[in-house]
């Protein structure tokens, strides 16, 4: 396990650097911009996840379970240019019909940039497939230095924006250049290794063929995962107004920071490395043993100090005017507690070929989010709907 643990402790101490400077940068954010700027951010994020999640047809998720380096990039430039197509529907999409949809989401102020999407989609659909692409090679310290160059450049930019008096939009537009920032330290070898290597489209062509069940079901599985989620931020704004959007989002976002310092690096390295041990079950299965019971180490005291003390806490780091998100806090950490554990070792989902499986449960939880937010907004109450 000494070279699982050396990649998880690279990717880990990056993510941790990364989202230390978020971290650190959120008390100044929540005393820069209000609720109803959160509240915009958060209908962004999801809007984003959620297009993200079906740019490249998931056939990135491929390129770390793919027989040689060639299939790999074959199916990398694939994930590149199909995320390249979508970002350039997506553009024209948002001229026919951008006002349309930011109206019915309760978001009219999202209008003006609303332009930022398409370019924010490629960049990010483009370091998703990069960010599988270095699991392959595993080149985990390239991976480390793209989440460490995100985090803090997104930082500084969004308490920049802030500071010069960004309004509503120094948030997005933080979020958007924090996103682009590091994503070259992944790109200059990939395209060194299109300079040095004689592709062929009809190979690229076969190597989409070959893998298209496989993207198919994920495509399908990951946008359900997506949309499961995301829905929240997409129907709180309509619901409960954008500054409820807001409080839920901070909420959020405190509660996923543990999980994302410690689950981001987990899953990568855990899913590479599985992938190596598919084809022996014994040290597959002491692998995610291991991996699941230091994840339940981690989140159990984290999450049971969260629940108990959670409205104190935001209320004495972000201010008196995050009260409510600090009641959000406290009824959300159990759930967060367990998907911090199940989401790392999620790719054993991949490894094991039970897709359907899992898109079954996906839709039964998404139905499940979605009739509860309903309910909240039928009787008038966010925390009815949360709990």
């Amino acid at each position: 396990l000494s070279r699982v643990a050396g990649g998880i402790l690279i990717v880990g101490s990056a993510t941790v650097l990364g989202q230390g400077a978020l971290a650190l940068a959120a008390p100044i954010l929540t005393r820069l911009y209000d609720p109803e700027a959160f509240g915009l951010l958060s209908v962004y994020s999801a809007v984003l996840s959620v297009l993200v999640a079906g740019a490249s047809l998931r056939f990135d998720l491929a390129i770390p379970i793919s027989r040689d380096a060639r299939e790999a990039l074959h199916i990398l430039v694939l994930s590149v240019g199909l995320g390249f197509v979508s970002s350039i529907v997506l553009a024209i999409g948002i001229l026919v019909w951008g006002g349309q949809l930011a109206n019915a989401l309760g978001v009219a102020p999202l209008v003006p940039f609303l332009w930022i999407l398409p370019l924010a989609l490629f960049v990010a659909s483009g370091a998703q497939a990069l960010g599988s692409w270095a699991v392959y090679l595993r080149d985990f310290s390239a991976l480390g230095r793209l989440r460490a160059t995100q985090g803090i450049g997104q930082a500084l930019f969004q308490v920049g924006f802030g500071l010069v008096g960004g309004s509503l939009g120094g948030l997005i537009v933080g979020d958007v250049i924090g996103r682009i920032a590091g994503v070259e330290r992944l790109l200059f070898p990939f395209v060194k290794a299109v300079r040095s290597t004689r592709l062929s489209g009809a190979a690229i062509v076969d190597d989409a063929r070959a893998r298209w069940s496989f993207a198919r079901v994920m495509t399908a599985a990951t946008l359900l995962n997506a949309l499961t989620l995301q829905l929240p931020f997409l129907l709180i704004p309509v619901l409960f107004g954008l500054a409820a959007s807001g409080q839920y989002f901070l909420a959020y976002r405190v509660l996923i920071l543990p999980s994302s310092l410690v689950g981001a690096a987990v899953s990568q390295v855990f899913f590479g490395e599985a992938s190596f041990r598919s084809s022996d079950p014994e040290r597959l299965h002491v692998l995610a043993r291991s991996a699941t019971v230091s994840l339940f180490v981690f989140s159990i005291p984290t999450y049971g100090i969260v629940t108990v003390a959670g409205s104190v806490l935001l209320r004495a780091v972000f201010g008196v005017r995050w009260e409510t998100a600090g009641l959000f806090v406290q009824v959300m950490a159990p759930w967060i507690m367990l998907w911090s554990v199940a989401s790392p070792i999620s790719p054993l989902v991949l490894i094991g070929r039970r897709e359907r499986e899992s898109l079954a449960f996906t839709a039964a939880e998404l139905i499940l989010i979605a009739g509860s937010i309903a309910v909240g907004g039928l009787v008038h109450s966010l925390i009815v709907g949360l709990v």
